[in-house]
């Protein structure tokens, strides 16, 4: 049994973040890039401050954490911040800790990140080979961002081949902002470990 104090807080948060969310796809839509940024980084903080203090809040993970990161690193994307959006979107899907690893020359972690890219570009596919089956065109707006509302319930470990949404958000998006942003973290991490391995060979025997 929930406590009420707790179920009004955490259904108090919910709402805060729909709220911030919302409010940064109608400043997308008047074409306030800044603003927009503003909002979808509030929504991110607000989730960030709850699962620092609460570990219960991971409970939320498989509908807060995937539809407020998404817009989030989609807009960071479009104008071009790569990297952060990159850290963000690893960070909802739970691939942060890997990349961190690559980065520092962890070749083992290097290659896992390629086989998770691997996996995501076959899921890409697979799902929207099956849409094109179940209907004669299906059309995915890359810089769609979404305005969300909590489904009633998904199951956490539906398979995101078959599942039409992700955490609320449309399960095509999902995994082909994972393919885009996994290349760019795996080119990431292969050039900041080749630096790295120039750095240690230049002061090998000078």
């Amino acid at each position: 049994v929930v406590p009420q104090d707790d179920a009004s807080s955490s259904l108090l948060l919910e709402l805060q973040i729909l709220v911030a969310n919302n409010e940064g796809v109608a400043l997308v839509v008047e074409g306030d890039s800044v603003g927009a940024l503003g909002s979808f980084r509030k929504a991110t903080q607000l989730l960030k401050s709850r699962l620092s203090n609460d570990r219960k809040g991971v409970q939320h993970l498989p509908w807060l954490l995937i539809p407020t990161y998404f817009n989030l690193s989609l807009i960071l994307l479009r104008d071009g911040h790569l990297e952060e959006s990159a850290r963000s979107w690893l960070l909802a899907r739970k691939y942060l800790p890997c990349w961190e690893k690559a980065i520092r020359g962890n070749s083992e972690a290097l290659k896992k990140l390629r086989d998770i890219h691997t996996v995501a570009i076959n899921r890409h596919v697979i799902l929207m080979a099956k849409r094109r089956m179940e209907r004669e065109s299906a059309v995915w707006d890359q810089e769609n961002i979404m305005e969300w509302v909590p489904p009633s319930f998904e199951s956490a470990d539906a398979n995101e081949e078959q599942s039409s949404l992700v955490g609320g958000v449309d399960a095509a998006q999902v995994i082909a902002l994972d393919v885009i942003l996994l290349r760019y973290a795996i080119s990431f991490a292969e050039k900041k470990a080749a630096a790295s391995f120039r750095r240690s060979a230049g002061s090998i025997g000078y």
